[in-house]
């Protein structure tokens, strides 16, 4: 999500979605989910952390990280959770980009939309397919369900891939 974007545009995003949906980066393997930020005028690589108070530098200007949330962890303010991190100024973080997709089936030959041991689900053959496209695993996550042997039209899912 820090991009290319403007530092102002992604704080404005994270603090009018404040709790959810909210932005999201990744650090060594791990999410992390962005909760409060202000506006930084310290520039710097993109995606890089530049001081000891979580200010990570956007496509233009940076964002001042004031509170965070790892993954299946509670949420801290920046300087409670740097005690324990190892983030530190030069780390670059890496961040998703969502992709929101409608889609069109015949479901005659499927066994519904959500994976299923007895046979071929819809979300089963788009992750696959995308998968092999982008050559990065991915999880596509669908806005409803479907029973076996339904059709739908302009069914909405969506899926993140990391940036490269």
């Amino acid at each position: 999500m820090i991009g290319k974007k403007k530092a102002v545009n992604i704080v404005a995003k994270i603090n009018g979605l404040y709790p959810d949906p909210a932005v999201h980066f990744f650090f060594s393997g791990e999410r992390y989910k962005i909760l409060k930020a202000e506006f930084s005028d310290l520039e710097g690589e993109t995606g890089a952390i530049l001081n000891d108070d979580l200010t990570v530098a956007c496509g233009s200007g940076s964002i001042k990280i004031l509170e965070i949330q790892r993954q299946g962890k509670k949420a801290q303010k920046a300087k409670e959770f740097l005690l324990g991190s190892k983030m530190t100024k030069g780390s670059i973080l890496s961040w998703m980009h969502k992709y929101h997709i409608k889609i069109e089936y015949d479901g005659s030959q499927f066994v519904g939309w959500q994976f299923q041991k007895n046979g071929i689900s819809i979300q089963e053959v788009l992750q696959r397919t995308i998968s092999k496209y982008l050559k990065e695993e991915i999880t596509v996550i669908g806005a409803g369900r479907t029973d076996a042997g339904v059709h739908a039209a302009e069914q909405s899912a969506h899926f993140e891939i990391k940036n490269k």
